[in-house]
């Protein structure tokens, strides 16, 4: 009798253990459930630097073909409340216990390595950063002040021989042996890789031919339809890979030298080659590249001007003309972002900038409609965290124009990604006009709009990933073909005038045979995948542009 009471009071006892274990379970279970559904849900993910999934819209066709259900299981699945916060956690976790750090998804590729003709890509993918969303347009000024047409040959064969021809030279370490993709994260190598003397990631680069063929090909047809009254240049920047990759690692990353020697290789009609390769590999054992992002510093971009600065004729001013500013927050960027790699957030790293002495004014104009946005500081000293590199120019998509002091009689129009955004201000020495236009955001004709201005200069500035892209290479194509630019309209744009129609456009740009072929190429050139394209239901408004401003702030 007395076993038997010991016996129940256990049972007793293991039951409400058991029940209270179910309780506090049901119990954590609702509190996440109610947590999923009522707290604010994040639109973008700062560490991640994208936005996330948007809620989807419900309509018959997408519930009964079951796209709704997918999108909605997308949509709570990438925006749980405090996401940044608890992959953070979870990285600190999982390299505790010693796990590869997390991949998210949603990330740019930027190689065609499957079409490659490369006998063996270097990896299965290569990535760059996700774009940037806002966007604005430039003023314009009066007729063409041109500088006499550059004579020298349109490119070279190669670029001088330097030290680092090959990647991963630098690096001591015997030959990798095994599976690389352990090792990488979203294409990116952090196992083992240093710069300056800390943890660093870098993006394994592959290459491809036909698309640098092909973005040579289209700077080149720039050229031809601007004639000898404007100068084109195009600087292809190599990335960090192409310094800092381990020996051991070599053989999965190609050359980008290479690649660079190869687009350069097949310029034609003039175009002028900027060689920033060789002044960048002299100065590699500086910080011209970040460890945690996947950007140039701005004395890489100081560097790179200094050759641009030969093409051209100038002598660039020395860093020590600058102020020289580093913010007191350290940076992680990109690099971080994609991976969720711990090491890289415990490796930040330091923001130096480079700030012109000149005067300048900027200013900012909406990319669809030219409309005003005010005014532009340029270096947007107040930008911060995962988004530090927003300081020049106020972000990637920003287009701007640069009034300045430089009375050099010449205007620049400069084409680029986000590589170009630190290279942007050092142009302030150099021209007394600077307008900025990314090649994935722009509502206008480039064409038209580097004539409208009075251009006597353009550059094209890329990093090589970026060169090897086919829909970054296809927002260029748009810009010279479409009379809207990167923005396709479901509506057909306004017919022409006719003196748009007459032989004043044909003066502008030579013959009248060269104007009707870029007529018949805005009508029929169909670009596959243009980059960040933005749909609109009606074409562009009739844009009146503002007058040339008086004079500078102070004047």
């Amino acid at each position: 009798m007395k076993y038997s009471r010991i016996n129940l009071k256990a049972e007793l006892r293991r039951r409400r253990a058991a029940v209270a274990t179910v309780s506090v379970m049901a119990a954590v279970l609702a509190g996440v459930c109610a947590a999923g559904l009522l707290l604010e849900r994040p639109a973008v993910s700062e560490t991640e630097n994208r936005e996330l999934e948007s809620f989807p819209k419900l309509s018959l066709g997408s519930y009964l073909d079951g796209s709704f259900a997918e999108a909605l299981d997308r949509y709570f699945t990438d925006t749980v409340p405090f996401r940044d916060e608890l992959t953070g956690y979870a990285a600190v976790l999982e390299s505790a216990k010693g796990l590869p750090s997390p991949q998210f998804y949603g990330v740019e590729i930027v190689n065609d390595l499957n079409s490659a003709e490369e006998t063996e890509p270097a990896a299965e993918e290569s990535l760059t950063a996700a774009s940037e969303a806002s966007a604005q347009a430039h003023e314009a000024s009066p007729a063409v002040t041109a500088v006499p047409a550059h004579t020298g040959t349109a490119a070279p064969a190669a670029l001088p021989e330097t030290e680092t021809a090959a990647p991963g030279t630098e690096s001591g370490g015997e030959e990798f042996v095994g599976d690389i993709n352990d090792f990488l994260n979203n294409g990116i190598l952090v196992n083992g890789v240093d710069m300056y003397g800390e943890k660093a990631g870098i993006m394994l680069f592959g290459g491809n031919d036909k698309q640098g063929e092909r973005y040579a090909d289209i700077i080149s047809a720039y050229k031809k339809e601007l004639g000898d009254s404007v100068n084109v240049y195009n600087l292809v920047v190599p990335t960090s890979v192409e310094f800092y990759l381990p020996k051991k690692y070599a053989k999965y990353s190609n050359s980008e030298k290479n690649e660079i020697d190869f687009i350069y290789s097949k310029l034609q009609n003039g175009v002028i080659p900027v060689d920033a390769y060789s002044v960048l590999a002299e100065h590699k054992d500086e910080y011209i590249y970040f460890r945690t992002d996947h950007h140039w510093t701005d004395l890489g971009a100081y560097y790179a001007y200094t050759a641009f600065c030969a093409a051209i004729g100038q002598t660039p001013p020395a860093l020590s003309d600058y102020t020289e500013i580093t913010k007191e927050e350290r940076f992680v960027g990109s690099l971080y972002g994609y991976t969720n790699d711990i090491t890289l957030k415990n490796n930040p790293d330091i923001f130096t900038y480079y700030k012109t002495k000149s005067e300048f004014r900027g200013e900012s104009f909406y990319y669809d409609t030219l409309g005003s946005a005010g005014a532009n500081p340029v270096y947007h000293e107040y930008a911060s965290g995962v988004n530090m590199y927003g300081l020049f120019l106020g972000g990637d998509g920003t287009h701007v124009k640069i009034t300045t002091s430089a009375g050099t009689g010449r205007k620049i129009v400069m084409f680029k990604e986000s590589y170009g955004n630190a290279f942007a201000p050092y142009l302030i020495d150099s021209f007394d006009e600077i307008y900025v236009i990314d090649i994935r955001y722009f509502g206008r004709n480039a064409v038209d709009y580097i004539r409208e201005v009075g251009a006597t200069d353009v550059l094209f500035i890329n990093n090589v990933f970026a060169a090897n892209t086919s829909t970054l290479i296809g927002g260029i194509e748009r810009l010279f073909s479409s009379p809207t630019g990167t923005i396709v309209t479901t509506a057909a744009p306004p017919e022409e005038t006719a003196a748009e129609t007459s032989g004043e456009t044909s003066a502008e740009s030579g013959t009248d045979a060269a104007s009707e072929t870029k007529k018949k190429k805005a009508e029929t050139t169909s670009v596959t995948n243009p980059a960040e394209t933005v749909t609109v239901t009606s074409p562009p408004e009739e844009i009146t542009l503002p007058e040339e401003a008086a004079g500078l702030p102070g004047d």
